[in-house]
Parts: C-alpha cells; structure tokens; sequence
C-alpha cells in the first residue's frame, strides 16, 4: 500500500489534493490486481499430514516410531500398524483390498529410524495381514494395515489416506461338522489284549522286560503292531 506526506501551502487549490488523492487510489488498485495475476499471497501451505508422532533411537524407549490411532505389532518389534474390521457371519469371511489414495515421503529423522528397525519388514506394498477374530456368533475380519513401503527409489512412504473394499466370501470349513459315525465293531473285538495300570505320575518306559513280565510271549512279536489305549485315568 502507497502512502504519501503531502504539504498544502495556505493559500494552496484544493483541487490539487483531490488529484493526488484520486491517483494513490488508481495505483492501489493496479497493485492488488498486479498480485492476483502474479498469485502472491493467494495459495496457503500444504499442511504436514504426516501421522508420526515421535521417533527415537534410545534404548529406553519401547516405541521407536509412534504414530497417531496406531498399534504395534510385538512380533514385529513393535512396528505400528492400523486395525481394520468388518463383522460377518460365522461362516463368512470379509477380504479386504486396500485402495489408495494418497502417500507421502518420510521425512528425516524418521525415514532413517523405520528403515533402521523395520528395514526387513517392508516390501513394495502396504502389507494387509489377516488376524485370527472369531467370536461366539460372528468373524470380525480383523486385518493389520502396516503404514510403510519402499518406492522405486527406495524411500520410506507413508500411507496418508486410503480405502477399503471387502469382499465377502463363504468359508464352508467354518460350518458345524456332522457326528462321527461309530463303527459298527470294537477295536477291542480282536487280538491279545492286556491292562497295564499305572500308580505314579510320570514318564513310563514299556521295554521289553516289562512285555515278558506281563506274560507276552515277544519272540514273534513286530513292534510296529503294537498299540496302546488309555481312557484318560481318574483322580
């Protein structure tokens, strides 16, 4: 904005400043304009969108990436990942594909700590690994989402946004099965049988002198046919 010291003798024309006046207007006007054509102070910063709360190196520390509405997978030495959930049936199962939407680069010092600790867990891809999340009466397809890839220039990216379309499928191997039939003949109809009790808890070795001192006759006994049954004892 023009500012202007103007000095007015006493016996100066109005008119005069009228002038001036009318003319810093004009070049205001033509300044504000100048900027919308040129894009200044038009367009505000992009926001860091990134979800990552903290990083640390430090021993005492669990955590070496924490991140926002994560958890952390033990197995994977604490590596963050999103849980994702659809309920169905008990015999259904919901598969999930993941669309993305938007990603970003990690930034330092962050990319150096993810590819320091998770380095031999990242792929290409945003992993999805199913979880075992039955319950009495319905699947709750639990799924973990772990947030990083590496691109084709082996940067860190993290998953920004993104979607989820399920399938749902049926899984007949989570039906109730039928009642085994029995058999018609006892295991017991056949062969030599001989009641062996057993007093102490423990291992117990069947060996061959405890075989003759139970009447066996073994000089053509194949051990490959011997079995033995137990009915699980009492107390």
């Amino acid at each position: 904005m023009l500012s202007f010291l103007i000095h007015i003798p006493k016996n100066g024309n109005m008119n005069f400043l009228r002038n001036v006046f009318i003319i810093a207007v004009l070049v205001n006007i033509q300044e504000l304009s100048a900027q919308r054509t040129t894009g200044q102070s038009i367009e505000q910063p992009v926001k860091n969108s990134s979800n990552i709360i903290s990083s640390s190196t430090a021993d005492t520390i669990l955590l070496k990436i924490e991140m926002l509405g994560a958890q952390y997978d033990i197995t994977k030495k604490n590596m963050p990942y999103y849980l994702i959930s659809k309920s169905t049936f008990y015999n259904q199962n919901a598969k999930p594909a993941l669309v993305v939407k938007r990603v970003a680069v990690v930034v330092e010092p962050h990319a150096s700590i993810i590819k320091k600790y998770f380095s031999k867990y990242l792929t290409t891809n945003f992993e999805l690994r199913a979880k075992e999340s039955l319950s009495k009466s319905e699947n709750l397809n639990h799924h973990q989402l772990f947030p990083f890839r590496l691109n084709a220039n082996g940067q860190i990216e993290e998953l920004i946004e993104y979607g989820v379309n399920w399938q749902i499928t049926n899984d007949n191997l989570r039906k109730p099965t039928s009642a085994t039939a029995f058999k018609n003949n006892s295991v017991l109809a056949s062969g030599n049988w001989y009641k062996i009790s057993i007093t102490k808890t423990g291992f117990h070795k069947i060996d061959k002198a405890l075989l003759i001192s139970c009447g066996i006759n073994i000089a053509n006994l194949n051990p490959k046919n011997i079995r033995i049954y137990g009915n699980g004892g009492k107390f």
